[in-house]
């Protein structure tokens, strides 16, 4: 079976003071370069953007999408996502944190 990404949804992302992160980002930074069996290597050093809406929440359509740390997705196996949260305007309200996807359709 091919490797697949993993759906984000959800999240309801906030600042420090409980304010939702509405039409935020989350922007997303593999630890190290990885590899994926059958498609080839992922270099760390691009970061990922992940639209919020409203509510905090990943972007549903169209889907946004990451490959996952876990499940044998990416090689090394002890990869994971910096991962820091943004308003609209564009400033830090949270992280950034250490963050591994699970492997699945959704995460």
């Amino acid at each position: 079976m091919a490797a697949t990404k993993t759906q984000l949804t959800g999240g309801a992302f906030q600042d420090g003071l409980g304010n939702v992160l509405a039409n935020g980002y989350l922007k997303m930074k593999l630890s190290q370069d990885a590899s994926v069996s059958g498609v080839g290597n992922i270099c760390s050093g691009l970061e990922i953007t992940i639209n919020l809406d409203v509510n905090g929440n990943a972007v549903a359509s169209p889907a946004q999408s990451v490959w996952a740390n876990t499940g044998g997705v990416l090689a090394p196996i002890n990869t994971f996502y910096k991962v820091t949260g943004y308003t609209a305007a564009g400033q830090r309200a949270w992280g950034p944190n250490n963050q591994q996807v699970a492997a699945g359709a959704t995460f």
